[in-house]
């Protein structure tokens, strides 16, 4: 499916707000609908589709349609089929082959769109698809181990692999200066440009190497390519550390894509326009403005940018620790602010209203700058002990040469170039993937926007010997990139669309309109969608969701035969997606009808939300009210009064929920601090979430990870086998005295990071492990595989993940309540959550 309801459209709003179920929609709007990885080929052009007069929305298969009329699904209105292109195709078709026209027999349709508009005013053509080439640059940080530069090579050697011969690629890397790498077997051996000092950081590569000189084909080039990568050498310590100056880094190479990246294009293959064919314009192919389409970039269909980073950047520009400021420097800063809002007091004291006059200034920008000072000072304060907290290995890693460990502290102010670099990166058509192998703190919270921005990925390898590097690259470069997206939603009057979760930036202009610069088959998105007051009308509501973006496809070879990645052409497609929502008329049908993967996905995608804007302790209390509000709500349901059962156990469609969110809660999502001294002997974290950068990277993944993965990733799934071949159960709890009542011999937890197995007697597991294999093949993070035996192997990999158990009695439970823990096990945590819905049921809510 690529449209995930999290419930049934309740009737009313109040049956909504009664229940406290969120109402919202989760999209994959470009998976293949058949679920192979190929583009399905376009049925027609998007100027073809019919269109609603009232809300715009295109024919689709719930639409009413008669011989020269249609209804619209969302909004009801009736429409004729008056332009000249309906006409040849609805009315002028027979009964039968209207019917099997594709928009009307399937609720997903493929469509072409131009790749650039015509605007005869401004003297521009219409592009309908440009001949291009796909490319890619790495950029390795060198100052790492020898193993971590293993690591790198392994990597590069696998996206050489997974690119396609029309393919480009170049090789830069960086530690205290950046080296141009020749990778077309041009001869010449690595270029260095310094980049520390004030003149450094200006230096422009297009000056040493034009772009073009450095990418080098695929297809002719592999055998130079392969050489160049193993070259590669680690930076030496100078004076006992590293100077990473990514930032520094970024800024040159980003100037130099923009630059020289049309001319590297056309270098590698010449724009050829193909036959044009006659197309109008809709609302969203006139939305798309210079970010929306490529008119900008004809010929140059973006870059994917790879970096691998082996520590945090601790020089230059983007450095994410700095020096840590004298006494007299803090009392400086702390002087300046006071007398700026002092000041700042004094002018807005000074301003008469004169309500008779009908003047009234606007005030915000006066009561802005009265409260910034103080806001500003607190957030900072707030956030650079949230960055010390993460820190709990200390920095000795991260220092540069001279410096000492003890003087340097977290720099967050580091996030905001990082911001600018994502957005400029977007602004290029550049997509940037971090790959952070570091089992130390790197600061992937302060760099995460520059993935995010750009449309790109993150992730995290804590432990050098068992990072799936090279496999998560090559997964990764093997599947597609969308480009340039729009995605617009219509509802029914019934529905509102409240907001979008995930990587999408709403459109200032047009609503419901959202942009986001690349995005791959995978991706999930979460609508926030809420019940209106529109009184139901006879048909069931639905939604349309539309995407529209670019895409590199391979085409026929020159002479006309099959493709083979020898040539591909950028296309401009648009995919319409529609969907009916289910009714529920009462709090029982409600509950029932929840889809939990949805659910738990926009459940996550709203705590990390009000995490960031209100802190970890408001998110946390959000969820615990939040069920106890459920727990309320279903044993109110159907009329019949019942005592409150936070475990929902005769909820099946919810019987899960207690479980993600208790997990949920323990994540490292939503803790406070790290887990000190007294916890982790209490119980020792599992290993994904030790990481002090492990929150960071898993909500960088959580952003866009689909839901069936997402609940996995959140709540870790224990299944028990009876046999190598057979599954006895799915979902267990996860808890000692499940692995107890059940006596299986092979067990699995899944926690998306990690596949544990425990084996409890003797058994040949070969289809178990086919399963195994399938699950790390298909997930864009391949998990650390475990194959333990009970009584022979070390089983702490896998009790660790063993949430919901209660640490020792005694001494160990007050270390728990010490330690801010405030449920120390899952039924504990059930006895809060259905004492509380107790006082909700007893107050009337």
């Amino acid at each position: 499916m690529m449209l995930h309801f999290t419930a049934a459209c309740p009737a009313t709003a109040e049956l909504q707000d009664a229940c406290g179920v969120p109402l919202g929609l989760v999209a994959q709007p470009l998976v293949a609908p058949s679920g192979s990885a190929a583009q399905p080929a376009p049925a027609c052009w998007a100027t073809d589709l019919a269109r609603c007069a009232r809300c715009h929305a295109y024919i689709n298969p719930l639409c009413e349609v008669e011989a020269a009329s249609w209804a619209c699904s969302l909004c009801g209105c009736a429409n004729d089929f008056a332009s000249a292109t309906s006409l040849r195709r609805y009315c002028g078709a027979a009964e039968h082959r209207r019917a099997a026209l594709p928009e009307l027999c399937s609720p997903v349709v493929d469509a072409l769109c131009p790749l650039v508009a015509a605007d005869p005013e401004e003297g521009v053509e219409e592009v309908l698809a440009l001949e291009a080439q796909p490319a890619l640059l790495a950029l390795v940080d060198v100052c790492c181990s020898e193993e971590g530069l293993e690591l790198a090579k392994g990597a590069l050697a696998a996206a050489v692999e997974a690119l396609p011969p029309a393919a480009r690629f170049g090789l830069v890397s960086f530690g205290s200066q950046i080296g141009l790498h020749p990778v077309g077997g041009s001869g010449g051996g690595v270029q260095h440009i310094p980049l520390a000092g004030g003149e450094g950081a200006h230096a422009s590569l297009h000056e040493v190497a034009p772009l073009g000189r450095m990418l080098a084909s695929v297809g002719a080039g592999k055998a130079s390519i392969l050489p160049a990568v193993e070259a590669l050498e680690a930076e030496p310590t100078v004076g006992g550390g590293r100077e990473r100056a990514l930032g520094d880094t970024l800024r040159a190479v980003l100037r130099w894509i923009a630059l020289d990246a049309p001319a590297a294009a056309a270098e590698g293959a010449a724009a050829a326009s193909l036959q044009s064919l006659p197309s109008g314009d809709s609302d969203e192919q006139s939305a798309q403005g210079p970010a929306g389409g490529l008119a900008a970039a004809q010929g140059f269909p973006g870059m994917r940018l790879l970096l691998f980073l082996a520590g945090p950047p601790n020089v230059g520009a983007g450095a994410v620790v700095a020096r840590q400021p004298s006494a007299a420097e803090r009392a400086a800063a702390e002087k300046a602010a006071a007398e700026q809002a002092e000041q700042a007091a004094r002018e807005l004291a000074a301003l008469v209203l004169d309500p008779q006059a009908g003047c009234y200034p606007e005030l915000s920008a006066w009561s802005d700058s009265v409260s910034r000072p103080a806001a500003d000072a607190q957030q900072g304060a707030a956030a650079a002990a949230a960055a010390a907290h993460a820190v709990t290995g200390g920095l000795s890693h991260a220092a540069p040469p001279g410096v000492q460990a003890e003087q340097l502290v977290v720099h967050p102010a580091a996030r905001e170039f990082y911001e600018e670099a994502g957005a400029a990166a977007a602004a290029l058509g550049v997509s940037v993937d971090i790959y952070a192998a570091c089992p130390q703190w790197t600061g992937l919270d302060l760099l995460e926007p520059l993935a995010s921005a750009s449309g790109g990925g993150m992730l995290l390898y804590p432990a050098l010997d068992s990072a799936a590097v090279a496999q998560d690259v090559y997964k990764s470069l093997a599947q597609p990139r969308a480009l340039a997206c729009m995605l617009r939603l219509r509802c029914s009057p019934e529905l509102e669309l409240r907001g979008a979760h995930g990587r999408l930036v709403a459109d200032r202009s047009v609503g419901n309109l959202f942009r986001l610069p690349c995005c791959s088959a995978d991706d999930a998105f979460a609508f926030d969608l809420d019940r209106s007051s529109q009184r139901l009308a006879c048909t069931a509501p639905a939604v349309q969701l539309v995407v529209q973006y670019s895409v590199l496809l391979p085409a026929p070879t020159a002479e006309g035969g099959p493709a083979d990645g020898s040539r591909f052409v950028l296309q401009r497609r648009m995919r319409v997606l529609t969907a009916a929502m289910p009714l529920a008329e009462s709090a029982d049908q409600l509950l029932s009808s929840c889809d939990i993967e949805a659910l738990a996905c926009l459940i996550v995608h709203k705590t990390i939300t009000t995490a960031a804007e209100q802190g970890v302790r408001d998110a946390r209390q959000m969820l615990f009210d939040w069920l106890a509000l459920v727990a309320a709500a279903a044993a109110e349901r159907g009329n019949v009064q019942r005592e409150a059962d936070a475990s929902l156990s005769d909820l099946p469609s919810l019987h899960h929920l207690p479980h993600l969110v208790y997990s949920l809660l323990a994540s490292p999502l939503l803790r406070e601090a790290p887990l000190g001294a007294a916890q982790q002997q209490l119980r020792q974290p599992p290993g994904p979430w030790r990481h002090p950068d492990a929150a960071a990277a898993m909500r960088s993944l959580l952003r866009v990870l689909a839901p069936d993965e997402l609940s996995v990733a959140v709540c870790p799934q224990l299944a028990s086998w009876s046999g190598p071949d057979r599954v006895a159960g799915l979902q267990h709890s996860l808890s000692a005295a499940a692995l107890a009542v059940a006596q299986q011999p092979l067990w699995v937890l899944d926690s998306y990071f990690q596949l544990a197995v425990l084996c409890t007697a003797a058994a040949a597991a070969a289809g178990l492990r086919r399963t195994l294999a399938g699950i790390r093949s298909a997930r864009r993070a391949t998990p650390e595989l475990l194959m333990l035996r009970q009584g022979q192997d070390d089983t702490a990999p896998f009790d660790c993940w063993l949430l919901e158990d209660a640490p020792p009695a005694g001494a160990a439970a007050q270390q728990a309540q010490q330690a801010g823990q405030e449920w120390p096990s899952f039924v504990a945590f059930l006895d809060a959550v259905t004492r509380e819905a107790q006082r909700l049921l007893a107050d009337g809510r």
